[in-house]
């Protein structure tokens, strides 16, 4: 966890200096550039329903649905461990959205007016993985659907952050300081709270 939470962290920090030096970077450019002479209104449809499954309104559900299960099973540390690491991700994003001000792309495919630097949908495609990973991976018993598991962990992400560079929402560098970003942030809450509940008796 420590290395995650350490490449989490280059990776945004890297984001972060690159655009501080050039607002618009080539690979920025590049790929939208790439991207726009793939548009079609199949998978412009296509990809607004994928960014829309990760957007404020499902992550509240989802986490709805995890907090129930949760506390059903009495696992009251996970629960706060879960929420922790949410609210932190989300608040982390907005103010570094709020303390960078990067403008978005011109001629989105969405009409949103917050800045881009980084990415929330990004940041929360990671949180979200991860976490469902973590706190359910111990239950899981089947290898199929542990393959699926793992294998959900990274592509989500890359799906959530194909769409918003695909709907020109935000440039390739939002997504990936908001990877990094979520990676970090899971990192260091999962090292933070299993060093201060390892000699507990419940459960985590």
């Amino acid at each position: 966890m420590k290395v995650l939470s350490f490449l989490g962290l280059l990776l945004f920090v890297s984001m972060y200096l690159i655009i501080s030096n050039d607002p618009l970077p080539y690979f920025d450019k590049k790929t939208a550039e790439i991207l726009f002479q793939y548009h079609s209104t199949f998978f412009d449809q296509l990809f607004i329903i994928v960014t829309y499954l990760n957007n404020v309104e499902s992550v509240l559900i989802i986490s709805i649905i995890v907090s129930i299960y949760l506390i059903n099973k009495k696992r009251f540390k996970a629960l706060l461990f879960y929420l922790f690491t949410i609210v932190t991700a989300t608040i982390s994003t907005y103010f570094f959205k709020i303390y960078i001000m990067r403008n978005r792309p011109d001629n989105g495919l969405l009409d949103i007016n917050s800045y881009a630097f980084p990415s929330w949908h990004a940041t929360l495609s990671v949180v979200l993985s991860l976490l469902v990973f973590i706190i359910f991976n111990e239950y899981i018993k089947n290898s199929r659907v542990k393959k699926f598991f793992i294998s959900f962990i990274f592509i989500w992400p890359l799906l959530i952050g194909f769409s918003r560079v695909y709907l020109n929402v935000h440039w390739l560098s939002d997504v990936l300081a908001g990877w990094g970003l979520g990676l970090f942030i899971v990192s260091t809450s999962t090292l933070f709270f299993k060093y201060f509940n390892e000699n507990s008796t419940i459960k985590f």
